[in-house]
């Protein structure tokens, strides 16, 4: 009687396997949320059902659970997805209304990374505000004291500068070689700045 009941034990414990990994997945979808978390929810939501109403698993609960915390985890990260997209397309409206080409937006796509383009577009914001301080533009700060540029990324940057209203003083005569001691007296010139 004993080893049956082990056996039923052991069969409902091997049962549960899609609500315990849809509790799992739901609460790693919760940490990880943006991009991972919304698949992992996904992923979470869909072993839920499968333990709900397919195998109609023993510990619901567990379930329930990963239900929950799966549609929380996905939702969040799609909400955070469309906001990174829309903040892009805002910044991506600005510099074509400051005079910017999509061409020239799409080099500094390929020369700076989302997170860069995040962080240049509060730069941009204090810049055209007059928030700026020396150092906001230091070739380290902007991550590119390694780089080397092709003649696109410095029209790119320029005409990006040009958006943000960068005295053209700067911007004359800016080339792949000389282009990161423009950048470099950009950064000085803000110490003039009112």
């Amino acid at each position: 009687m004993d080893d049956n009941v082990l056996v039923e034990s052991a069969a409902k414990e091997k049962k549960s396997g899609c609500a315990i990994a849809s509790l799992v997945l739901g609460i790693i979808s919760l940490v990880t949320l943006c991009t991972t978390g919304s698949v992992l929810g996904l992923a979470g939501i869909i072993l839920a059902i499968i333990a709900l109403a397919v195998r109609k698993e023993p510990k619901r609960g567990m379930a329930i659970g990963g239900l929950i915390t799966s549609i929380i985890g996905f939702v969040v990260g799609v909400i955070l997805i469309a906001a990174v997209v829309l903040s892009m397309n805002m910044v991506k409206t600005t510099l074509l209304e400051r005079g910017m080409t999509e061409e020239q937006i799409e080099v500094l796509g390929e020369i700076f990374t989302p997170q860069q383009i995040a962080d240049y577009s509060k730069l941009y914001l204090d810049y055209s505000n007059g928030d700026l301080k020396p150092g906001d533009l230091s070739l380290e700060k902007l991550g590119l004291e390694d780089k080397e540029f092709t003649e696109d990324e410095v029209d790119a940057l320029k005409a990006l500068a040009q958006s943000m209203g960068v005295d053209e003083s700067v911007l004359k005569d800016v080339n792949k070689d000389n282009i990161k001691e423009k950048i470099e007296q950009l950064d000085k010139s803000l110490l003039t700045q009112p």
